[in-house]
C-alpha cells in the first residue's frame, strides 16, 4: 500500500501544472498518502529538495486551482542522466541518476509522479528501469488555441 508519494514538475512551466498537483494531492490525501513536491523538478530530486504538499485550509496546494506555473517550481534542461557540472574549467555531463534513485529509497517514497514533456518521461521511464515506480503525466501542448 502506497503511503508517500512524491511529484515533480520539468520542463517549461504550463497552465495546467497546479491542477494537476491539487489533483494528485487531493487523492493522495483521500486514501490516507502523504504527498511531497520535489522543488525545480528533477533538481529538487537531485538535491533532495522537497516540501510536504497539503490541500488542507491554510496548506500550499489549497486555492491554487487557477494560478498558472507550479508551486513547486519546475526545471528545463535538467536530465539527471546527463547533468552538466563543471571540472577544471569545462562543462561535462555526468550520470546522478543513482543519486536519485537513492533519495527517493531513503526518503521512504513510494511512487514518483512525473508532470512534464518528452524529455521528462524519458527519464521517468529509466528511473522505472532502475526500479523506480513512476506514474508519468505527459505535457500536451494544444497549437490550435
Amino acid at each position: 500500500m502506497l503511503k508517500k508519494i512524491a511529484i515533480l514538475a520539468n520542463g517549461g512551466d504550463v497552465a495546467g501544472f497546479n491542477a494537476v498537483i491539487r489533483g494528485i494531492v487531493k487523492t493522495a490525501e483521500n486514501n490516507g498518502v502523504k504527498a511531497y513536491g520535489f522543488i525545480d523538478g528533477y533538481n529538487g530530486l537531485l538535491k533532495n529538495n522537497y516540501v510536504l504538499l497539503s490541500t488542507a485550509e491554510d496548506g500550499n496546494a489549497e486555492g491554487i486551482l487557477p494560478k498558472g506555473g507550479s508551486i513547486i517550481g519546475s526545471s528545463t534542461n535538467a536530465n539527471v542522466f546527463q547533468y552538466p557540472v563543471e571540472e577544471n574549467g569545462e562543462k561535462v555531463y555526468k550520470d546522478f541518476s543513482d543519486v536519485c534513485v537513492e533519495n527517493i529509497r531513503k526518503d521512504g517514497i513510494d511512487c514518483l509522479f512525473t508532470l512534464g514533456g518528452d524529455a521528462t518521461q524519458k527519464s521517468a521511464r529509466d528511473l522505472s528501469l532502475k526500479g523506480i515506480n513512476v506514474i508519468g503525466v505527459p505535457k500536451t501542448i494544444d497549437n490550435d488555441v
